[in-house]
């Protein structure tokens, strides 16, 4: 019971039964840290997407999601399994404008409606 506890106080989503596993399954990006153990944290759409790659595929689309999936494929420090918060984190990292994170904004809508 305490590791649930612990769980949705963190408000994330967590599938003790992955505790320990050597093969997780390859949507699932990040090793938490739940009451001392290690589980996977899950961050990816209805369809198990995580956003880093959902954004991949939408090199093809118009507009600033499709101009932010281009620049995404070019950069080799992506975080391809990442969340869209990992996102705007690597974009601090290199110091993009303002309009580029109203393109994660709208991208993360769709993602998550996707």
């Amino acid at each position: 019971m305490a590791l649930k506890s612990a769980a949705v106080a963190t408000g994330l989503e967590v599938d003790l039964s992955w505790c320990f596993a050597f093969e997780p399954p390859a949507t699932w990006y990040d090793y938490g840290r739940i009451a001392g153990l290690g589980c996977l944290v899950t961050n990816t759409n209805d369809n198990g997407e995580t956003f880093g790659a959902w954004l991949l595929v939408q090199k093809d689309r118009e507009g600033w999601v499709g101009d932010l999936a281009k620049a995404a494929r070019s950069d080799p420090e992506f975080p391809r399994m990442g969340s869209p918060e990992d996102v705007r984190t690597r974009l601090r990292e290199t110091m993009a404008g303002p309009n580029v994170f109203e393109a994660v904004d709208d991208a993360e809508a769709d993602w998550m409606h996707y």
